[in-house]
């Protein structure tokens, strides 16, 4: 389903990137370790445990960038979003590519057996949750009115 625009003149508020939040948390969590290690030795499976999770995480991102290509959208949040795309991940996801950063984060943290890089993951989700989505769900309302209330009552923000 597509859902345009009410207000053309409504500007996105995304000034903080997630992607780079993840880089910038996984770099300081794997320095951390590094010099304060939390785990000591390698997990029991970690590394076909931490690929199977990442290419999940790569599965979810890849189709909702179909999804949002197949509807001429806006990925990146320095673009304005021209629909609301309900079809594929973002059927049972409002932030699909979010919930995929979160795998990837989360595997990379299982690959190296890093505590830090799982602390690092907790502050990521409040950062992401608590001041990325809380503009950006404002912008959207503003942008597509009524139809996102709709959109936002049947589709959870996370699963």
């Amino acid at each position: 389903m597509l859902i345009t625009p009410e207000h053309k003149d409504a500007a996105n508020p995304g000034w903080l990137r997630p992607p780079l939040v993840h880089f910038v948390a996984l770099g300081i969590g794997l320095a951390t370790e590094y010099y304060f290690p939390v785990l000591d030795g390698d997990w029991a499976l970690s590394g076909p445990a931490s690929a199977l999770i990442f290419a999940s995480g790569c599965m979810i991102f890849l189709l909702t960038l179909r999804e949002f290509n197949r509807y001429s959208t806006a990925v990146s949040g320095k673009e304005a979003s021209l629909t609301i795309v309900t079809t594929g991940p973002m059927r049972f996801s409002r932030n699909p590519i979010y919930i995929s950063f979160f795998l990837m984060h989360f595997s990379i943290a299982v690959f190296f057996s890093s505590g830090w890089m799982l602390l690092s993951l907790g502050l990521v989700f409040v950062v992401i949750n608590y001041i990325v989505i809380r503009r950006e769900e404002p912008y959207l309302k503003a942008r597509f009115g009524s139809a996102y209330l709709l959109y936002k009552q049947s589709v959870r923000r996370w699963v």
